[in-house]
Order: C-alpha cells, then sequence, then structure tokens
C-alpha cells in the first residue's frame, strides 16, 4: 500500500505538487481561511476592487479645488463697491465752496459802507430869492441826512451847489433786457446830470398841493412831467427867464424846444400846463429878501 502511494505520487509529485504549493504559499499569508474551497483563493478581485476606490476619491477633492476659488471673484465685487463709495465720501467737499461762495458776496455788502453819497430818493424845490424864483434838487443820502444835490466827490473838502436848474428831459435807456428810467437834468453852467425816475419823491421835503400834483403825473405820465418842468425855469417868475428869448409861459419865442404842439403830443395841452405853472409859483418856499 506504501509502495502504491509512493508510485502514485511520483506521477503527481512535481507538478501538481508545485503548483500547489505555490498556489497555496501565495493565498495563505493573504486569506488562510477561504484555502478549503481553493477556488476563491485565486479571486484578484479584492485587491482590484480597492483601484476603483482611489480614482473615486481622488475626484471628489479635485472638484473641491474650484470650489475654494470661487470666493476669489467676491473680492473684486467688494473692492468695486468701496470704489463707489469713496466719490460719495467726496460728495460734502463740494459743499464747503458752496457754503464758502454764499459768505463771499456777504464781505463786500458789509464792506460797502453806503457812503454818505449813496442817493436813496431825491426830488426838485422851488425857492424863491427876492423876486425870482430857482429850482435845485435835493437828495437824500442812506445815512438818512437831506440835503442840496452837489455834484462834487464826497472826498471833497468844497461841495458847491449845483447850479439851478435850466432843462429836463426824461429818457429810457436800455441796458440788456431790462429798462431803466432817468430825469436829465441842465443846469444854467450847461452841465448834465441824471436821476433815476424810481428814486424820485415829490413829497420829500413838503407835502402840498404842487408836490402832489407832481406826483400823479409822475406816475401816470412821467415824459409829460419832466416837459412842464423844462418849461418852468424859463417863464416869467423864474430865473432864467429872458423876454427876449422866452415868451411869459417859458416857451421859446423861435419855437425851439417844448412848444404847445408838442405837449399835445405828450398827452397835455397849453392850458393845463398854465395851471400847472400857477400852482408851483403859489407853493415856491421863500428865502430871504421881503
Amino acid at each position: 500500500m506504501d509502495k502504491f502511494l509512493l508510485k502514485s505520487n511520483k506521477g503527481l509529485e512535481a507538478p501538481p505538487s508545485s503548483q500547489f504549493t505555490h498556489a497555496h504559499t501565495a493565498v495563505t499569508p493573504e486569506k488562510a481561511p477561504v484555502t478549503p474551497s481553493g477556488q476563491p483563493t485565486k479571486f484578484p478581485l479584492k485587491d482590484t476592487t480597492l483601484a476603483p476606490v482611489t480614482p473615486s476619491r481622488e475626484p471628489t477633492k479635485s472638484p473641491q479645488t474650484p470650489k475654494d476659488t470661487t470666493p476669489v471673484p467676491v473680492t473684486p465685487s467688494r473692492q468695486p463697491t468701496k470704489s463707489h463709495q469713496t466719490p460719495k465720501d467726496t460728495t460734502p467737499v463740494s459743499v464747503t465752496p458752496s457754503r464758502q461762495l454764499t459768505k463771499s458776496p456777504q464781505t463786500p455788502k458789509d464792506t460797502t459802507p453806503k457812503s454818505v453819497n449813496s442817493r436813496t430818493a431825491w426830488d426838485v424845490i422851488y425857492v424863491k430869492l427876492g423876486e425870482k424864483i430857482q429850482m435845485h434838487i435835493m437828495c437824500q443820502r442812506s445815512n438818512g441826512k437831506i440835503g442840496p444835490f452837489t455834484s462834487a466827490g464826497s472826498a471833497s473838502k468844497n461841495r458847491p451847489l449845483w447850479e439851478a436848474i435850466s432843462d429836463c428831459e426824461y429818457k429810457v435807456e436800455k441796458t440788456g433786457k431790462a429798462l431803466k428810467r432817468f430825469f436829465v437834468f441842465t443846469n444854467s453852467d450847461n452841465e448834465v446830470e441824471k436821476f433815476r425816475a424810481d428814486l424820485m419823491n415829490p413829497l420829500l421835503m413838503v407835502v402840498n398841493v404842487f408836490g402832489q400834483k407832481c406826483a400823479a403825473m409822475l406816475i401816470s405820465n412821467p415824459s409829460l412831467l419832466a416837459a412842464y418842468i423844462s418849461l418852468l425855469p424859463n417863464s416869467e417868475n423864474f430865473y432864467n427867464f429872458k423876454a427876449e428869448t422866452h415868451h411869459s409861459n417859458g416857451m421859446r419865442k423861435d419855437r425851439k424846444g417844448v412848444t404847445a404842439e408838442s405837449l399835445g403830443e405828450l398827452g397835455g395841452s397849453l392850458d393845463d400846463y398854465e395851471d400847472f405853472m400857477r400852482v408851483a409859483v403859489e407853493n415856491a418856499a421863500t428865502v430871504g429878501g421881503d
């Protein structure tokens, strides 16, 4: 029996034993309990199943990398918002010059002292000196004082009285879109001065019938008022009357200047003017003389 086994073993000894031993030795250290079946020992699938796990973990990490990069664009989005806030902070800077500009025009208003020479109102007065009546201009200054008009400067020590009126004219001047109205006077020395019509106050010196008549004409017909005033100095009761040149009502004999026709064109009449002249003589202030 032993010989039979030995003989049978000799035929099977080398190849299967070497193969079996090799296979057995390969499986035994890793999976010893599986050796009785023999077949499971040849499964390399357990080793290969681990291989796909590795790439499955790697791709899961790779998409996390761009997830970390996603907050990067958030940083520039915050920066432009700050850049827009910067001009908002600079806006109050523009407020500062606007406040300075509002203060700057106030400075010249305060520094300009509204000097004594500043005219706030004026009027024509009729003063009887002896037998003749003279017409002079009185002015009210910014300090409230009223005195005769003089063409001398405010800094001048000598301030002579402007000579008696010999002529008057009403003019309208256009400056840009604005219209300015003036009474232009000429005195006996042929000096010319203009006075703003809106500052004329016929009741500045005294309230009487003649002043009220002038005030009414100033509103209704300033051109006619200027024509009447222009005739008065040349009438027989006034300083500038010359019998060889003027009629008793002040009109020139050579028909120059204001005439009865021109009064009609302005809305007046010779009778209306003569009534105006009579009231002026009756209300003239007497200075000195008898």
